[in-house]
């Protein structure tokens, strides 16, 4: 999918939802991330 903006932009963007919403939205390793449960939801 193709979201026209930048990969630093949209990890921040995630960690500031992922803070608003208190919940981890993605687990995070060095090879990308998978979704969490509740980031599934």
């Amino acid at each position: 999918m193709r979201l026209f903006i930048s990969q630093p932009v949209l990890s921040q963007q995630i960690r500031t939802l992922e803070g608003e919403l208190g919940l981890k939205l993605l687990d995070r390793n060095r090879s990308g991330g998978r979704f969490t449960p509740e980031g599934t939801s």
